[in-house]
Formats: C-alpha cells, structure tokens, sequence
C-alpha cells in the first residue's frame, strides 16, 4: 500500500522500510552496526543495507519488483518535507550512485522525477557532471 511521503519520519524511517521490505530483515538483524543507544542511525543503516544490494542487482537484474519498490520508496524520501530523510537519500544512497559512473547511469534509468531531479544536483554539486 502506497505511503504518502509526508508519513515518513526519520525517527521512524528504518522501522518503515524494514515494514515494507521484509526481505531485509535478516541481513538489518544479523548486522546491528546501525543502531547505538539513541536508536537506529538511519545513514549506517542504509549504506549497510543498501549499497551492496543495488550494486549487484542494478548488473545482474534478479529482483526487477523489488528494485522498483526500491525506488519508489526513494522517491518518497526525496520527497519528503523531513530534512533528515533527504540527507540520507542524498549522502548514503545517491552520491554513492554517483561514485561509479555506469551504476549511476543504470539507477537514473529507474529514478522516479524528484530523486532524478536530486541525484542531478548532487552530481552538479560534486564537480561530477
């Protein structure tokens, strides 16, 4: 079921998307790294679970449903009236797209407007395009 973005809180952030991506549940479990005693720290978290994730699967296309909720569920972080969820969607997903230029090129292709529209400015801002 679709989330408005504005439901979307940093607080609350990793609780969300392990809700809506159960298949990585095991891996947040097995890897605690991304929480401390204030709660969960949603840049490590992300990063962790994420980063290795997209660049196996934006080459081997395995999971095409799981990608595109993926990405959906990016456009709503971009989207999002919470700075702290777009610092994350900015610091630990996109500019790591931007890091290898074919994996940038291949997440673009899948980029809903504003998370496009984001990772272009990123790239602006880093002297990259």
């Amino acid at each position: 079921m679709p989330q408005n973005s504005n439901s979307l809180t940093y607080k609350d952030l990793t609780t969300t998307f392990l809700n809506e991506f159960p298949e990585f549940r095991q891996a947040a479990e097995m890897d605690d790294s991304w929480q401390d005693s204030d709660g969960p720290l949603a840049g490590v978290f992300f990063a962790r679970m994420l980063k290795e994730f997209f660049e196996r699967e934006l080459f081997e296309r395995q999971k095409p449903d799981l990608v595109k909720r993926l990405f959906a569920f990016m456009e709503r972080m971009a989207l999002s009236k919470d700075e702290g969820i777009r610092g994350v969607l900015s610091t630990e997903i996109l500019e790591y797209f931007g890091d290898d230029k074919e994996l940038l090129i291949r997440a673009r292709a899948l980029m809903l407007p504003k998370t496009l529209s984001l990772s272009h400015k990123i790239e602006k801002s880093w002297g990259r395009e």
